[in-house]
């Protein structure tokens, strides 16, 4: 009785193994499908990139008008910022009177 088979478990097994295999091989072909598109995308990459490469080596002068437009972008933002770490309306919430803890205060004294 020791060496008893038991065919359920045998057919279960072989079943999951077949699964994998078809699996694998699903997955091998749809790779094998989709390269021209990653080759095309790895094409554009490189072109964007050369493009990039291209704008960055953009003399001074043509550089400039956008140079100029950012250094007034970041003036005002600073003055912004100056402007609401002034308000009282913008300061830190433990700056501000704890309302609630004077209430408590008030009720317990």
């Amino acid at each position: 009785m020791k060496n008893l088979e038991n065919n359920e478990l045998v057919d279960r097994r072989a079943a999951a193994v077949d699964a994998r295999n078809a699996l694998l091989n699903a997955y091998r072909a749809a790779q094998t499908a989709d390269e021209p598109a990653k080759i095309a995308t790895l094409e554009d990459r490189a072109a964007i990139a050369s493009a990039r490469d291209d704008a960055s080596n953009a003399s001074a002068e043509d550089r400039a008008p956008a140079d100029a437009a950012a250094l007034t972008e970041t003036e005002a933002l600073e003055i912004i910022k100056m402007l609401a770490s002034r308000s009282p309306s913008m300061t830190k919430r433990s700056e501000r009177p704890n309302a609630i803890g004077a209430k408590r205060k008030a009720r317990h004294a």
